[in-house]
């Protein structure tokens, strides 16, 4: 069983700079696991202190109930891909993806079966004799994942591995490494700013900020039920609007609030427990959850930009100061008016107290 825990791990530098906080984690044998968060937040530096490449200030890491915290970065039985390729110019596709193992003194014939069996995995058989410099970005990142893939680690480490290259590379790659994860089982833990990549790789997404965990859980579970006002906004393109509401009443099957525009409506949602009551919410909703509408508007609102996608439309609006986003499907023009009428799902609404944390939903 190829799993990893988390106890207690603190990383600070110059005993004053805090990078990680009492970080406390399980990752599941086999699961594909995502850390994602902004610039900064200590996603790479937990992912160097698993593999050995970074200290521990406190706590311990355990890879199979074994404690690693300290050992030998070589006798982890890990393997890391980096954002950079790494590659060794002067060596062919088949001598760096064999390097660590002819240094281990891996007989030759076992290297040569390795080998093979990674380049077909990763459709690399026809590039084996060709250097880095002959190789599109795309190619050179699949020699890194392959030089990983032949040591046989317990744990995949990958740090931001597409972040160097072009939209349809990344695209194509995600598939790759979604597709290399369902063939190997191996657990693997990547790293990334991107929340589509953690969106459509993850089977579990760690969201992080400043060092501490903001919310761990499925992909649909951060959307659906985000435990924050952060988590809510960083998942999620075009990110959740958020519009100051008034707070009318509050029990515990409901809650009352009273849009900019004055119109009111009561929610399935409750106050979370030891959060302060105020006059004032914030009303989160996904611009994929607001309807145009001429009747039954919830509010009228004025369009500043519209960009076409193709198969949708975002139209940037704004009422009053707030910026309200629109995803709708198919084409719109709006050559008529500048002002429109919006609707919001009700049943898709989101409140956040002034403390950042989601009220509770009633079913």
């Amino acid at each position: 069983m190829n799993s990893l825990k988390f106890k207690n791990i603190y990383k600070k530098y110059n005993d004053e700079t805090t990078v990680v906080d009492d970080f406390n984690l399980e990752i599941n044998d086999g699961e594909f696991l995502v850390f994602v968060g902004p610039s900064g937040c200590g996603k790479s530096t937990i992912l160097r202190m698993i593999a050995g490449l970074e200290s521990v200030t406190s706590g311990d890491i355990f890879l199979d109930n074994k404690n690693i915290t300290f050992e030998n970065p070589g006798k982890r039985e890990i393997a890391m891909v980096f954002q950079s390729y790494a590659l060794y110019p002067h060596m062919s596709v088949e001598k760096n993806m064999g390097f660590s193992l002819k240094m281990s003194g891996m007989p030759k014939n076992e290297i040569k079966k390795k080998i093979s069996l990674a380049a077909k995995i990763l459709q690399l058989e026809n590039l084996l004799d060709r250097k880095p410099a002959e190789l599109s970005g795309g190619q050179r990142q699949r020699v890194a994942i392959g030089r990983a893939i032949v040591r046989n680690p317990k744990l995949f480490l990958f740090d931001e591995p597409l972040s160097n290259l072009d939209a349809k590379l990344r695209v194509e790659m995600r598939l790759q490494i979604t597709q290399l994860h369902k063939q190997l089982k191996n657990t693997m833990i990547y790293v990334t700013h991107d929340q589509v990549e953690a969106m459509t790789m993850a089977d579990r997404i760690v969201v992080l900020r400043d060092g501490k965990i903001e919310q761990v859980g499925t992909p649909l579970e951060l959307y659906h039920s985000p435990a924050n006002i952060f988590v809510a906004g960083f998942i999620g393109s075009p990110k959740m609007n958020f519009i100051k509401v008034k707070l009318i009443a509050s029990t515990n099957q409901n809650t009352t609030i009273s849009l900019p525009c004055k119109k009111e409506f009561t929610l399935p949602l409750v106050l979370p427990e030891n959060s302060e009551k105020s006059d004032e919410v914030t009303l989160g909703i996904r611009p994929e959850d607001i309807e145009l509408s001429n009747d039954g508007a919830n509010m009228y609102v004025d369009i500043e930009t519209i960009e076409h996608l193709g198969s949708s439309t975002l139209i940037y609006s704004k009422y009053q100061s707030q910026s309200i986003v629109l995803n709708i499907q198919g084409t719109y023009f709006n050559e008529d008016s500048s002002t429109v009428g919006i609707k919001i799902k009700e049943d898709k609404c989101h409140l956040f107290t002034n403390e950042e944390k989601a009220f509770e939903k009633r079913i």
